[in-house]
């Protein structure tokens, strides 16, 4: 599952976020594909989805983990532009953002 990755648009319409969150069906995963720059998803059956407009062709053919995980990594990397004003947000399927700048601690004397 490690493998699997969505990169979010940086540019989102505050209409587009509140149509984000209330859409179902096939208007959700057009708007999905469009504000989905880049991914990497695995099916089951070994196929990989590199397109996002492409993903709603094999949701059928996806870990049921996926399904959920999709949409909710798109919330959490629009989670990190609305906080941070980040300009991308790369997630792996571990929530983990590769975009989080890391800050090493110093000590004074």
């Amino acid at each position: 599952m490690e493998a699997n990755w969505v990169e979010v648009d940086e540019v989102w319409k505050r209409r587009e976020l509140q149509a984000f969150v209330t859409l179902q069906g096939e208007a959700f995963w057009a708007l999905w594909g469009r504000k989905v720059t880049a991914c990497h998803v695995e099916s089951v059956d070994g196929g990989v989805v590199v397109a996002p407009v492409d993903v709603p062709q094999v949701l059928d053919n996806l870990d049921v983990r996926l399904l959920r995980w999709l949409p909710s990594a798109v919330l959490t990397a629009t989670g990190w532009l609305l906080n941070l004003g980040e300009k991308s947000a790369r997630l792996l399927l571990s929530g983990v953002g590769v975009a989080v700048p890391t800050k090493t601690p110093t000590t004074s004397n």
